[in-house]
C-alpha cells in the first residue's frame, strides 16, 4: 500500500472511532433538568445553563412555550402522591416575562407570611420560612426553605394543598423551586391538585426584571377529560401569567398593563 494511502486509511479509521458529541439539551430538557437537580451537586451549573437558555429565548413580550408530560422517572427524586397521577395529563409549560418593578423589591415579597396577592383564586396563601436565615437571604447572602398552605377557589371549588418552596441564590441569579408531595381534593374528593412541580428563576439585564417559571402539573377535575393537554397546557400558561402580574401589582402598587 502506498504511503498516502496508509494515511488516509489511517485518518479515516480515527474519524470513524471518535465519540459521537452529545446535542446540547433544548430548552424544554434543560428546564426538565434544572427541576431535576435543584439539590444536586451541579445544581448551580445546571441553573446557569438555564438562565443562559432563558436569555435567548426573552423578548419584550411575555412567552409561553409547551413542554411534554412528565413520566415517573423524571420525578423519582421527589415525594409525591402516585396514586391518583395520570402522567399522560401532566404537561407543562415554560413561560418567561419581563416584569415592571426592583429585584430587590420582588425578593422582599416573596417572604411576606400572605402570599395570597397573588391571584384572587387563593383565598388562603401563608409561608413561614423553615430554614436560613430571612434577613440574609434579602441581601442574597443566605438562601431559604419554605412551607406553603394554600387553599384556592376555581370555579367555586376550594382546594386546600400545602407545597414546599425552596430558594437558592447563585451570585446575583435567584432561583426557586416549588413541590405538591401530597395530592390535595376538596371535599367531594372529586376535585384536586395531584401533581405540582415548577422550577423557577430572576435575573436582572440592562432591561430590568427577567422572570421564567416552568411548571408541570395535573389537576383533578369533573372537567378534566373535557380539556385537551393543549388547552389544559394553555390554561398553565395563562394561570402562570396571572400569577405573575399580580405580584408585579404587589410590588409595584400599579395594575399590570398589557
Amino acid at each position: 500500500m502506498k504511503p498516502a494511502l496508509v494515511v488516509l486509511v489511517a485518518a479515516l479509521a480515527a474519524c470513524s472511532e471518535a465519540p459521537q458529541q452529545e446535542p446540547p439539551p433544548t430548552f424544554e430538557e434543560q428546564s426538565l433538568l434544572a427541576l431535576q437537580h435543584f439539590y444536586a451537586d451541579d445544581a448551580e451549573e445546571q441553573m446557569l445553563a438555564l438562565r443562559a437558555q432563558v436569555e435567548e429565548q426573552v423578548q419584550e413580550d411575555p412567552q409561553g412555550f409547551a413542554f411534554r408530560a412528565l413520566t415517573p422517572d423524571d420525578v423519582d427524586m421527589y415525594e409525591h402522591d402516585e396514586d391518583h397521577v395520570v402522567w399522560e395529563r401532566t404537561g407543562g409549560a415554560g413561560v418567561i416575562a419581563r416584569m415592571r418593578g426592583e429585584m430587590p423589591d420582588y425578593v422582599a415579597a416573596s417572604v411576606e407570611p400572605d402570599q395570597s396577592f397573588v391571584d384572587s383564586t387563593y383565598d388562603i396563601w401563608t409561608r413561614a420560612v423553615t430554614d436560613g436565615d430571612a434577613d440574609a437571604f434579602l441581601s442574597g447572602d443566605d438562601d431559604i426553605d419554605t412551607q406553603n398552605h394554600i387553599q384556592k377557589t376555581l370555579l367555586g371549588v376550594t382546594i386546600p394543598y400545602d407545597m414546599e418552596k425552596d430558594f437558592r441564590w447563585y451570585g446575583d441569579t435567584l432561583t426557586f423551586i416549588s413541590l405538591v408531595p401530597q395530592a390535595g381534593f376538596d371535599e367531594s374528593g372529586d376535585n384536586g391538585i395531584v401533581v405540582g412541580f415548577t422550577v423557577e428563576l430572576w435575573y436582572e439585564d440592562d432591561e430590568g426584571l427577567v422572570w421564567f417559571n416552568a411548571s408541570w402539573s395535573q389537576i383533578h377535575s369533573l372537567l378534566e377529560e373535557t380539556l385537551t393537554l393543549e388547552q389544559a397546557i394553555q390554561l398553565l400558561i395563562d394561570g402562570t401569567l396571572d400569577y405573575y402580574w399580580g405580584t408585579e401589582e404587589h410590588v409595584t402598587g400599579t395594575p399590570h398593563e398589557g
